[in-house]
């Protein structure tokens, strides 16, 4: 069984998760030769709860609060991304924008790979922004096999999520994105750290806990697997965390 979107740097190293062609359907080329998909369905969001990471908050923000996203709609696309779930960040000590406020810019080093992915940019717009150098990070499951999920409670995380990357041609398959680090009291995500609670404290690329699962039901509703799961699968997406403390 094999997951279309996994990196041929990493290809048979991941047990993989989607079976090649099932649930996609008819795909399109654009004039770059980029391959996407439009998805059948999109998903509004419930918002993410994220607050910019400053000691007393930025743009008006207090540390103490929590600020959610608004609503965004979610498209399932096939072609090129980054997948920063698992990244390990660097603050650069500049800011950057995020919702309409200056945060915190951090530089993420992330995985290139091609397949379905879940972002909430729209299928054309994701294959304009693509060129030898350029990428954008979105999200899939394709390291959900191999990577538990890692829950930390509370503290600065980075949000990659919809943000520009720079692939270095001399390692395609790796890409530094710049993502807006965010701060949070509740609970946050990450795929990397390897289940270690020590690594929290670290600066990874992360989701709110809120978000992990929505997003991950509009990625395996839009692959049709919902509806009609195929063999081996079920109709709730796979999540693989870590296991309790």
């Amino acid at each position: 069984m094999k997951l279309r979107g996994v990196a041929p740097s990493t290809f048979g190293l991941l047990c993989l998760l989607l079976m090649v062609g099932l649930a996609a359907p008819a795909t399109a080329q654009d004039e770059s030769g980029e391959t996407m998909e439009k998805a059948s369905d999109s998903m509004e969001s419930s918002g993410f709860d994220a607050q910019p990471d400053s000691p007393a908050g930025a743009a008006g923000f207090e540390a103490t609060k929590e600020t959610a996203a608004p609503p965004i709609k979610l498209y399932t696309c096939y072609g090129r991304y980054a997948l920063c779930i698992s990244a390990a960040c660097t603050k650069t000590g500049e800011t950057m924008e995020f919702l309409g406020n200056e945060v915190p810019a951090s530089l993420c080093e992330c995985e290139v790979m091609f397949g379905d992915n879940i972002g909430s940019t729209t299928c054309d717009d994701r294959a304009a922004a693509q060129t030898d150098t350029a990428t954008i990070s979105t999200y899939s499951m394709a390291q959900t096999e191999g990577k538990p999920l890692l829950t930390c409670n509370g503290g600065p995380y980075a949000d990659c999520f919809n943000f520009p990357c720079k692939i270095d041609p001399a390692r395609p398959y790796r890409a530094v994105c710049e993502c807006p680090v965010l701060g949070t009291m509740a609970t946050f995500i990450t795929r990397g750290g390897n289940c270690n609670q020590s690594a929290c404290s670290g600066l990874w690329s992360a989701a709110p806990s809120n978000a992990n699962a929505a997003v991950n039901l509009a990625l395996w509703q839009d692959l049709g697997f919902v509806a009609n799961p195929p063999p081996g699968y079920t109709s709730k997406p796979p999540e693989n965390a870590c296991p309790a403390n």
